[in-house]
């Protein structure tokens, strides 16, 4: 980091990175042994209240069960809504970028943490590397509003332009070419 201001920092030695992608596979392993079928690429088209229950409908078909808890992000209200429940929840397009460091033993895990930078402006996160040979960064919860269906994967040039100012700025040796810039949706309460 080459700060050019006075920045109080906090710094964390037991800090770690959860990978999302090991996560999913254990819970959907876990769900597996525990009697669960994992219907993937299946989205819910309706919920109905049922008089000790709920109807899940699909397009694989229709399924009962006395409790349901959903895990749904983006498509949270546009399912409760047909049971009149709003929940005004905020979903918004996100992205990060990768970048083919040339500096690999400067960004690895243990040599360089994850970082969270705390701005109103840009508040801004980054990662060494992980899971693929490059740095990664994206700016925390200020993407456009969109909803689950309005939604694009193509990357915003000008927020990729935004990370890659504020690298230059404060940790340059994280830049290298762009490998690839992927969107994901937050969705706030």
């Amino acid at each position: 980091f080459r700060f050019d201001e006075e920045v109080d920092s906090l710094y964390q030695s037991g800090t770690g990175i959860a990978d999302a992608i090991k996560g999913n596979a254990a819970h959907i392993a876990m769900a597996r042994r525990y009697g669960a079928t994992i219907l993937d690429r299946t989205p819910v088209l309706e919920i109905l209240p049922l008089t000790n229950g709920v109807e899940v409908v699909t397009h694989q078909g229709k399924f009962t069960a006395e409790k349901l808890v959903l895990t749904t992000g983006a498509w949270t209200d546009s399912l409760l809504s047909k049971v009149g429940i709003k929940l005004n929840i905020t979903v918004t397009q996100e992205q990060v970028t990768y970048f083919a460091t040339p500096n690999l033993r400067e960004f690895a895990i243990g040599r360089f943490p994850v970082f969270i930078w705390e701005d109103s402006e840009m508040p801004v996160y980054g990662f060494p590397i992980y899971g693929e040979v490059a740095t990664k960064i994206g700016i925390d919860a200020s993407g456009p509003p969109v909803t689950a269906s309005t939604r694009t994967f193509e990357p915003d040039a000008q927020r990729e332009q935004q990370v890659i100012a504020w690298m230059e700025r404060f940790v340059p040796g994280f830049l290298g070419p762009i490998l690839y810039t992927k969107t994901c949706l937050y969705a706030m309460p």
